[in-house]
């Protein structure tokens, strides 16, 4: 059953993907400037600011894994589009398909229908000749 929270969030997934991927541009962006910086300070020779390099240095590998989580997240999240159709299409396709009384529609129905079609595509040709 789809409820009211369903909807929301399905409706919010848009807003999430958008964030988590702003989110990781933001970080990656950031570990970018870090590196720049440590390379710069790395540059100087001074042990004092090559242990800080190096300190910075493992922490940016560490936290360069949240830009990928990121990542990751948003190529898993689905749309608002990809949801609806996760939420409706199986329910209607369902109820289709173990409806009783379309599996008793007799054969002459089916029979009519394909008849009537085939009597109107003659008329659609000639309207489109006179046209």
């Amino acid at each position: 059953m789809i409820s009211g929270w369903t909807i929301y969030w399905a409706t919010k997934l848009d807003s999430i993907r958008e964030f988590t991927m702003g989110m990781s541009i933001g970080m990656a962006a950031l570990l970018v400037a870090i590196g720049i910086i440590l390379l710069t300070m790395a540059g100087d020779g001074k042990s004092e600011e090559k242990r800080l390099a190096k300190y910075v240095k493992s922490t940016v590998w560490k936290l360069a894994i949240i830009p990928l989580i990121g990542a990751l997240i948003t190529v898993t999240l689905p749309t608002t589009k990809q949801m609806a159709a996760m939420l409706i299409i199986p329910p209607v396709a369902n109820s289709i398909l173990s409806n009783e009384e379309l599996k008793q529609l007799p054969n002459n129905v089916v029979s009519l229908a394909n008849d009537w079609l085939k009597e109107l595509k003659p008329n659609k040709d000639l309207n489109e000749k006179g046209k």
